[in-house]
């Protein structure tokens, strides 16, 4: 490594980064604004990226050929394709001005709200299908819980530069800028006696998800107007977040539809 990439690699090192070339690409297509530089691998020579280096020269983005191994120290144990951003941070909103991003009440709008999600991988998954459903934003708690990071960018395909993602003290929080702008909360809940498509979803839904192994919390079960599970067969016991995040985001989506109200 030239001596020039080594300390720039030491800079580096403590930005977020994202890396592949279709995610690059997005993230070029999206959010140029949010990429500081681009690194590609000097033996690099797949068209996607020559298609990266031609929207970074349109855009007016810095980019910086390297030896692959600075990319690989970089983001190590990742299939990067040859190529990385440094991006700055997604913006994360505050939850208290939560209402002033969500369509007016009584029009059809969800509202995610993961409760101490802790994997990012799981974390991008659920921003891409929350995007893909009709989310108008999603909610994470500011300690103990995943944050958009180069990880989660990769998972969720784009999507967490796209869709409003707001961060609150906690959920409790959250829920109260929800609750009076027509909001009903459903807790998905693998041990809850309702089913998810026992009724319609209520059409303004604040839909609250637990994180990995240990579900809703204790304080914000209790504050759900209802809890909601996934009906299933066979001895799993219950589904990885993100799976059951999208098999209720789905539901949600296809009430709205059928009831010819879609967002």
């Amino acid at each position: 490594m030239h001596e020039e990439e080594r300390r720039q690699q030491d800079q580096e090192s403590t930005q977020e980064v994202a890396w592949g070339r279709n995610s690059v690409l997005a993230l070029i297509e999206e959010a140029p604004k949010r990429i500081k530089k681009v690194l590609i691998a000097r033996d690099s020579h797949h068209q996607a990226i020559r298609k990266v280096e031609e929207y970074c020269r349109r855009d007016s983005i810095p980019f910086q050929k390297v030896e692959r191994a600075s990319i690989e120290r970089l983001c190590p144990g990742t299939s990067h394709q040859g190529v990385a951003a440094l991006v700055s941070p997604v913006e994360l909103l505050d939850a208290a001005t939560l209402g002033q991003h969500l369509p007016p009440n009584p029009k059809p709008a969800m509202v995610l709200l993961l409760d101490h999600l802790q994997d990012p991988g799981n974390l991008g998954s659920i921003i891409r299908s929350a995007e893909s459903f009709g989310a108008s934003a999603i909610v994470i708690p500011k300690r103990r819980a995943a944050l958009p990071t180069g990880i989660v960018l990769k998972a969720s395909a784009g999507a967490a530069a796209r869709l409003p993602i707001f961060t609150a003290p906690n959920l409790l929080f959250a829920l109260d800028q929800l609750e009076p702008a027509g909001f009903w909360s459903v807790g998905l809940d693998h041990k809850a006696p309702e089913t998810l498509g026992g009724k319609p979803l209520p059409v303004r839904l604040a839909l609250i998800v637990g994180g990995e192994g240990q579900g809703i919390s204790r304080p914000v079960e209790m504050r759900c107007d209802e809890r909601r599970r996934i009906p299933m067969e066979g001895k799993s016991g219950s589904l990885n977040a993100s799976v059951a995040t999208a098999i209720a985001m789905y539901e949600w989506k296809r009430t709205i539809d059928k009831a010819g109200s879609a967002p």
